[in-house]
């Protein structure tokens, strides 16, 4: 599946870790030269050491308070885009020519890594089901698609262009997601794909497809 001309890197950052193991049989699909987790030490669940991952800790200094709290008052955009920062900053020191981020609650099918390769893209949107945080607790509310998620994908060239404003965003970083495909779209992607198909979230704890 590997294109030899291109390598790349996938990420997360957690966060909770319960959908870890599932999270990691999906991404081994896209076939990475490595996998990189970011571990805000003060806002994370417990993480297992293992082999099959890079982990990048740092500390926000701020409590978690839970899994259902972690969304309150959009306190944990900080600490994801700081998670984010840390791992461009990791992905920029190696070799590999594209990378790509996907939240440790969202799981990718084969059909999804088939559409995601060759790597011939500069910018790559996994569209993903959600419930925005303002209204995840309306009881008959339906998940909806997003474009605008920390599911994305940047070639190398593309990420080093815009990193110095990625790294802006830290200083008023709600909503995070928005505000990263923000600066992505000022940077106008040359070539863009957008993959929908074989891509779950868990929503309150339900794998939820598109």
């Amino acid at each position: 599946m590997c294109n030899t001309d291109n390598s790349l890197f996938v990420c997360t950052t957690v966060g909770a870790t319960r959908y870890l193991d599932e999270w990691l049989e999906g991404v081994k699909l896209l076939n990475p030269s490595i996998i990189a987790i970011a571990r805000d030490l003060d806002r994370s669940e417990p993480l297992t050491p293992s082999d099959q991952y890079h982990v990048i800790n740092y500390r926000t200094n701020k409590a978690w308070k839970g899994y259902e709290l972690r969304h309150l008052d959009y306190e944990s955009d900080f600490s994801i885009g700081l998670g984010i920062v840390k791992l461009m900053e990791f992905f920029l020191s190696r070799n590999e020519t594209h990378f790509i981020h996907i939240d440790s609650d969202v799981i990718i099918t084969e059909t999804c890594a088939k559409k995601i390769y060759p790597l011939t893209w500069d910018n790559l949107t996994i569209v993903t089901p959600v419930i925005p945080r303002d209204r995840i607790n309306e009881p008959n509310i339906k998940p909806m698609w997003f474009w605008d998620s920390t599911n994305f994908g940047l070639r190398r060239d593309l990420l080093e262009k815009m990193f110095n404003d990625i790294k802006q965003i830290l200083n008023d970083p709600h909503p995070i997601d928005i505000k990263i495909h923000n600066v992505i779209r000022l940077h106008k992607p040359n070539s863009y794909r957008e993959i929908r198909e074989g891509v779950y979230h868990y929503i309150r704890g339900v794998k939820t497809p598109l």
